[in-house]
């Protein structure tokens, strides 16, 4: 497993145009839904809660099309990722911001939340998050290098 994000890594960072990279990690992710299984019954899985399991079924591979873009944007870093963000309502964030030099939002790990983060820092922010780590430890020491 590990070799594949290692070779897709490469690929991706340093072969292909930036133009290509989404489309192409979006037909990765339909070939994945389209051939893994497992991959795709724990996606339907996930899903089926909130939407129902057809449903589900015919919307896990735009979700883990969502997902291969957001590692495209972790292989190929760019500044300015968060230029042209719109955003609404950011005056309630900075005025508590201002008042007690601390915020705490939370948000669903829905679509690319790194966006957001990208979006604070540049800012002027300064920015933790809190995740579930991987469960793969060869995974793990890879991104933690990187």
């Amino acid at each position: 497993m590990l070799s594949i994000y290692k070779i897709l890594k490469f690929v991706f960072r340093y072969l292909l145009p930036g133009p290509v990279r989404y489309p192409l990690a979006r037909v990765i992710a339909r070939a994945v839904c389209l051939f893994n299984r497992r991959r795709r019954l724990v996606i339907v899985g996930n899903l089926t809660p909130v939407v129902g399991a057809a449903r589900a079924a015919s919307l896990a591979p735009e979700l883990l099309g969502n997902f291969s873009m957001t590692t495209v944007d972790f292989f190929c870093p760019r500044r300015n990722l968060a230029v042209g963000m719109k955003e609404e309502n950011w005056s309630f964030v900075e005025k508590a911001y201002r008042r007690s030099k601390k915020v705490l939002l939370v948000t669903a790990h829905l679509g690319n939340w790194e966006l957001g983060i990208s979006y604070m820092v540049e800012k002027g922010y300064a920015v933790s998050g809190v995740y579930a780590p991987y469960r793969e430890d060869e995974v793990v020491r890879w991104i933690m290098k990187h």
